[in-house]
């Protein structure tokens, strides 16, 4: 998976008690706790937990908590996991780690594959797509402009489809759904994306990926990071909106946001490019930030952020009890 230049956060795990002895086919609680400190870089992390066979290493079965999508930040806090392990197996021990949730880094290798020379340009017509949108076998929206002509919304979304099109083929998903959304659901999904749906579609992408919990919305502005997406609502001019994807905040010498990054559409780039736009024009009250999250996948373990595992003191299933150490897992 491509991986964002994140800030390594400090993330510690804990096992305060593990059973030494389990009964087979019987449910058992593991706790984990955690201390973390993605909270101070608007990072949020998964936990994971895998119960082995201490004799084969063989995984038995694999659980995951993300406090329904949303993820945990810390600073501190535990969870706990209903286990349960068949006769089958004499010993058993566990590895439980946390890692990222963030979809970002499959936006941004998104976006760097548009040139940024004038062959995507600005037109505020049509559905603002440069190819047709396919989800689930169903058409959602087409490609109705010649060329490769864009407007904001239309490349936004692209990128967020065509992105999660190619996360599925790489992760070999079938159906190649995004969190497990309809066709019919993603009809609707698009129109709240390109606020076409009265003001209460608004807040755009934030309250599209919010309503079908594919991602959640940024509140502290400091914590916005690259490939998030953004819509821009300005000051001064009734319904002046643009929907971006951000690359950074400008600072002055004081720390204080001078201006937006970010890479979109626009007529001032002749399209597709990065452009920045002053902080002091945004409606603050209306615009919105927000990030995709990922699914649990095989590069968790890679790009975990802490593990640990009870292997050097596995945990007996039924017969006599034998010394031990419990894990927790999310």
């Amino acid at each position: 998976m491509p991986r964002a230049a994140f800030a390594a956060p400090a993330v510690s795990i804990s096992l305060p008690s593990v059973p030494e002895r389990v009964e087979p086919n019987t449910p058992f609680a593991i706790t984990v706790q955690y201390q973390m400190d993605l909270w101070k870089e608007g990072l949020r992390g998964r936990v994971f937990l895998e119960m082995r066979n201490a004799d084969t290493s063989d995984l038995i079965s694999l659980q995951h908590l993300d406090n329904n999508r949303t993820g945990y930040q810390g600073p501190e806090g535990s969870v706990q996991f209903t286990c349960s392990v068949a006769d089958a197996y004499e010993r058993i021990y566990f590895i439980a780690y946390i890692s990222p949730i963030e979809f970002n880094p499959y936006v941004i290798a998104e976006i760097l594959k548009y040139p940024r020379d004038g062959s995507y340009p600005y037109e505020w017509a049509g559905n603002g797509v440069t190819h047709d949108i396919k989800y689930l076998g169903t058409t959602i929206i087409t490609d109705n402009q010649a060329g490769n002509a864009c407007y904001c919304s239309g490349i936004t979304y692209q990128v967020f489809m065509d992105a999660w099109e190619n996360y599925n083929a790489a992760k070999g998903v079938n159906p190649a759904s995004i969190w497990g959304i309809t066709a019919a659901q993603m009809k609707t999904f698009r129109l709240i994306w390109y606020i076409a749906l009265g003001r209460d579609s608004y807040p755009g992408p934030a309250k599209a990926m919010t309503d079908y919990k594919c991602g959640y919305q940024i509140t502290d502005w400091d914590h916005a990071r690259q490939g998030d997406f953004v819509q821009i609502w300005r000051l001064g001019v009734q319904d002046s909106g643009h929907s971006v994807i951000f690359d950074k905040w400008i600072r002055n010498k004081s720390g204080e946001k001078t201006s937006i990054r970010y890479w979109s559409t626009q007529t001032s780039t002749n399209g597709i490019n990065y452009n920045s736009e002053k902080y002091s024009n945004l409606k603050l009250e209306e615009t919105t930030i927000s990030r995709a999250i990922k699914p649990p996948d095989d590069d968790d373990w890679k790009n975990r952020y802490a593990d640990i595992s009870t292997q050097s003191a596995p945990t007996r299933v039924g017969g006599a009890l034998v010394s031990g150490c419990a894990l927790t897992f999310y």
